[in-house]
């Protein structure tokens, strides 16, 4: 499901996700989401709750923060959680935006990491 991008560069911004989505097998799906847990521009498969992936997202992007600014005195840039079926990424954009990513547990984590700073990049530049 494609959710209409609600901030600047709506076409770009869905352009910038699909080739991430697609740039490898493992990517099951990404989606741009606001700090407050509400969906910018997604391409996720259809039976992903895009709104659950937001809400979810925005929850721990919260404690991440947490647990970064206790620990380590500066706010997180990068979350991720590891399960038996995959990876959830959660990587910070501009001001409040987040990038979504997941993928299966047959992701090259490092190719991964390279290609959601590639994109990262060229996100923060349309927001």
């Amino acid at each position: 499901m494609t959710a209409p991008a609600r901030s600047g560069q709506p076409d770009q911004i869905q352009g910038v996700l699909r080739r991430l989505r697609t740039s490898s097998p493992e990517v099951v799906g990404v989606a741009l989401v606001s700090g407050e847990g509400l969906i910018t521009a997604s391409q996720l498969p259809t039976e992903i709750d895009e709104e659950l992936v937001a809400r979810m997202a925005a929850a721990l992007l919260g404690e991440a923060e947490r647990v970064s600014k206790e620990l380590l005195g500066a706010g997180a840039l990068q979350t991720s959680v590891r399960s038996k079926n995959g990876y959830i990424i959660l990587n910070q954009v501009a001001g409040n935006a987040v990038l979504v990513v997941l993928a299966s547990e047959a992701a090259k984590l490092g190719l991964l990491f390279l290609d959601i700073r590639r994109h990262v990049s060229e996100l923060a530049e349309l927001l």
